[in-house]
């Protein structure tokens, strides 16, 4: 289906999920995706159903996805899921920055550099 303009295809992804049940028929609308595009998202999805079958608590994004809380995103090169190293959560990440040389201090001597008193 082609749309006239950006803001009319936003406005019928925004409203998609009152399809789902209408009548006894779902319907679905999804972006339009390329066939690699589509490849990654069924090896994503293979991935998660079969930790779902090991009753692991499995959340999925736009290539990646995040098993028992650890990160896993597609590498384009290798062409599979590689598990990240990045903070998991906000706690994460406030306590890997804390600390003299990553904490508040640098960013204090790092604006004091920017904004010289005169």
């Amino acid at each position: 289906m082609e749309l006239p303009n950006i803001e009319e295809k936003e406005k019928i992804m925004r409203n998609k999920h009152k399809l789902r049940n209408v009548g006894n028929r779902a319907y679905y609308i999804n972006n339009d995706l390329s066939k690699r595009e589509r490849s990654v998202g069924k090896h994503i999805r293979i991935r998660v159903w079969s930790e779902k079958q090991k009753e692991k608590e499995v959340k999925i994004g736009v290539r990646k996805l995040t098993i028992e809380g650890e990160e896993w995103r597609w590498n384009k090169e290798k062409e599979e899921l590689e598990k990240t190293d990045r903070p998991r959560n906000r706690m994460e990440i406030g306590s890997k920055y804390q600390g003299k040389e990553k904490g508040y201090e640098s960013i204090y001597s790092f604006t004091k550099k920017w904004f010289k008193e005169e």
